[in-house]
């Protein structure tokens, strides 16, 4: 028992460490800034030794929302807040773009997000990548896995196992977001491993 709390909080404190709950940015496009910030369940070590967030065994949501109240919030399923990020005018409409890496109950694999508002609504970017902590180790803390490349382009960074399981790889590749084509990525749990895809364009 006393392995697994010291587990448990060696894990925390690691996601912790990368963890970002508020960013600055102009997300409207009205040339002012504001902030969004994440709400989030709060998680806690209950009696019998186990990390859980409050409202189990219910779904948990982590909410983006904004300083200014005329931003429509994100929503997001499966998350407990995470390291959030300004990403930039990804697509050129002067609004600034977000991004997240998930954070959860178990392992340093989480999925990594990013939105764009079209019109009054946001839209993810791409499906989420699959990210590693050590991306951030290696990359630097504010080191951003979704980089605007050129006219319609973005840049991706995700991880991936090696073929024999042995190393974690650090993959990029340039994704188009309009017009968009289909590639495969993958989404690695503690548990199984499933195939996703999303929109890019090969380099």
């Amino acid at each position: 028992m006393k392995y697994i709390i010291l587990m448990m909080i060696y894990m925390l404190s690691y996601g912790y460490s990368l963890a970002q709950s508020k960013v600055y940015g102009d997300f409207d496009g009205d040339g002012k800034k504001e902030y969004a910030y994440l709400v989030y369940p709060k998680t806690y070590i209950n009696k019998d030794g186990d990390f859980v967030y409050e409202g189990m065994p219910k779904p948990a949501y982590t909410y983006i929302k904004f300083s200014k109240k005329s931003i429509p919030l994100i929503k997001i399923k499966d998350c407990l807040g995470g390291k959030l990020q300004n990403l930039g005018d990804l697509n050129g409409d002067k609004r600034d773009d977000i991004g997240l890496w998930y954070d959860w109950l178990s392992s340093d694999w989480h999925p990594y997000g990013a939105w764009m508002q079209r019109g009054n609504t946001w839209r993810m970017v791409a499906k989420p990548l699959e990210i590693h902590g050590m991306m951030w180790n290696i990359k630097g803390k504010n080191f951003k896995p979704i980089q605007k490349a050129g006219l319609g382009k973005v840049k991706i960074y995700y991880n991936s196992w090696s073929k024999d399981y042995e190393q974690i790889l650090i993959k990029q590749k340039v994704v188009s977001i309009y017009p968009l084509n289909m590639i495969f990525c993958y989404y690695f749990s503690p548990s199984k491993r499933q195939q996703h895809t999303f929109e890019e364009e090969g380099v």
